[in-house]
């Protein structure tokens, strides 16, 4: 005669509680007729709950391999109203303990688990797609699901997670891109592909690129627009090869506009990791892209301009060698890439000396507040809040000084003879450039230019270039 219904539900919960093996086998190998592990459930004992779903929730792989012996189904759903219509393996994945876990799914996939879905109804996704979409997803979990044969309904985004982890390898990715192949979609409902993700990683480069072998999706556009290209370029852990790998894919997409009206370009040009190398590869698949303007209407050329510290010399030479007439195009504010420059109270001395050399067609053009290159650079780089070098300042100014457009401006000139940069030399070019009339020009206080030289700040404050004293200046100015 065999055990009784009550006793039996209470036996084998109870065996299950305490992880007991031996009691649990003995009580499913003396249950009564008919009646059927699937069925030795109690409101009060587990919220009703089937006993081969509390057995997975646990990870209590041997209880569930028990039950399952017994006759319990790998696929009746849950009949407790809080988990009404739960599959087992959904049951399994919470469990928390990845190796009880992975034993648990194994013993119900090999049972003939649904590894499809989640839920009787279809409301719970499929159990891989619960794992990869937590919070924190169990990676070796998720792994082993795939090798069970769970569904790759959830693989857009599972393949977009490994994309985003920051101990993502190549291997992974390929076997990841191999699986899914052919059986997802690109993109999820953000029109996001899995390329968009690698391109945001800061460990992306070249092999992850090739692992993930995206053919296509290097031109599927966000919904707001955006190519994965353009996201690399933001990428301050970009490389020229990874430049490269993602170009092959969509040879001008770097020159394409996002919803912004900004392109993959621009942002690369403002991108601290910009190198020469990576200059090169942009203007190797499209030669044009140091073209396009962004919503403020500057170019490759003005946005390095404006960067800290501004571009390298190869960088601009590149981009100068590439569009010549850059020089002289013009944003919103009507500033040219040297205005841009100059007005950077960061940049580096050899750059803005080497964009000044290519920008002497520009140095009679004033910006929106009517200040040619080199008030720019009184205002900027030689600015009264400037912290660079004295030295610097010598240099760039005298090169501006000797490309100045003959005739002048008497209000530039005597800013630049009120500047404690002001040296003989600097003074002597100046002067070369300016008409006798307006250096005998007054000033609305009647002074002459004479008058601003010797108004200068004490000569002790002038650095020691060279010999600074006021008779020198004067002679200069006579």
């Amino acid at each position: 005669m065999g055990v009784g219904f009550a006793e039996a539900v209470a036996r084998t919960h109870g065996a299950l509680d305490a992880r007991d093996e031996p009691a649990l086998a003995d009580v499913l190998a003396n249950l009564g007729d008919g009646m059927e592990p699937n069925q030795l459930t109690a409101p009060e004992i587990h919220d009703g709950e089937r006993p081969l779903n509390v057995a997975a929730a646990a990870g209590f792989s041997r209880g569930v391999a028990l039950l399952l012996e017994a006759g319990a189904g790998a696929n009746v759903p849950s009949d407790s109203n809080e988990d009404r219509g739960l599959l087992p393996l959904s049951f399994a994945v919470r469990c928390g303990d990845t190796a009880a876990t992975i034993a648990t799914c194994q013993a119900l996939c090999d049972a003939g688990a649904d590894t499809e879905r989640g839920h009787l109804l279809g409301t719970v996704p499929p159990p891989l797609a619960q794992v990869v979409s937590a919070p924190e997803p169990d990676t070796e979990l998720a792994l082993a699901l795939l090798r069970m044969g769970c569904s790759v309904a959830s693989w857009p985004m599972f393949l977009h997670w490994q994309c985003a982890r920051d101990d993502i390898t190549a291997e992974i990715l390929s076997e990841a891109a191999k699986v899914g192949k052919g059986k997802i979609p690109a993109a999820d409902n953000r029109r996001i592909t899995a390329l968009h993700t690698l391109c945001q990683n800061p460990r992306v480069d070249e092999p992850l690129l090739l692992a993930l072998n995206s053919g296509s999706t290097s031109a599927v556009k966000s919904k707001t627009g955006t190519l994965p290209v353009t996201l690399l370029c933001r990428n301050p852990s970009i490389t020229s090869a990874a430049l490269d790998a993602v170009l092959a894919g969509l040879p001008r997409g770097i020159s394409v506009k996002d919803g912004t009206g900004s392109a993959g370009i621009h942002d690369l040009a403002k991108n601290p990791a910009l190198d020469e190398e990576m200059v090169k590869t942009a203007l190797h698949y499209d030669p044009k892209c140091c073209t396009v303007r962004d919503p403020q209407g500057r170019t490759a050329l003005h946005l390095v301009a404006l960067r800290p510290g501004g571009a390298t010399v190869p960088v601009l030479q590149l981009l100068l060698k590439a569009h010549a007439a850059g020089v002289s195009e013009v944003d919103v504010d009507q500033r040219t890439p040297l205005h841009c420059q100059l007005l950077s109270a960061e940049a580096a001395l050899p750059p803005s000396l080497s964009l000044v050399a290519a920008s002497e067609s520009v140095m009679g053009m004033q910006e929106s507040e009517g200040r040619n290159p080199l008030q720019c650079a009184l205002d900027g780089q030689c600015g009264p809040r400037s912290a660079l070098e004295r030295r610097h300042c010598w240099s760039l100014l005298e090169a501006l000084v000797r490309l100045y457009p003959k005739g002048g401006d008497a209000s530039v000139a005597r800013t630049l003879c009120s500047s404690p940069h002001l040296t003989r030399s600097l003074l002597s070019a100046l002067l070369q450039r300016l008409p006798a009339s307006l250096v005998q020009e007054k000033a609305p206080d009647g002074s002459l230019l004479i008058h601003t030289v010797l108004n200068r700040p004490p000569a002790s404050t002038l650095g020691t270039r060279e010999p600074l004293g006021d008779g020198h200046l004067v002679d200069a100015a006579l």
